[in-house]
């Protein structure tokens, strides 16, 4: 499963990066199954892939904004509901 993002990987540079998620597999007599992962496929910046430019802990840091964007943000829903009268 891929996604696609459009972030700011560096301060004011914005680039869209393509992330791939492997979902856990059970292990069974004929296949020795594997982690869930999420990893990034590539980054583009001005039409140039530059994901080979990037160290692996770079490419974590982007990951780890990648995670914090898809966030819920539970105050906003929070208001929301008591906007539409909920609890």
């Amino acid at each position: 499963m891929m996604g696609e993002y459009v972030l700011d990987i560096f301060e004011g540079v914005e680039a869209t990066v393509n992330t791939c998620y492997q979902a856990a597999e059970r292990q069974t007599l004929e296949d020795p199954g594997c982690e869930e992962e999420h990893y990034i496929e590539s980054v583009i910046l001005n039409d140039v892939d530059i994901t080979d430019s990037l160290t692996e802990e770079y490419q974590d840091v982007i990951m780890k904004k990648i995670a914090s964007a898809n966030e819920p943000d539970y105050e906003s829903m929070a208001e929301s509901r008591h906007r539409e009268g909920g609890q």
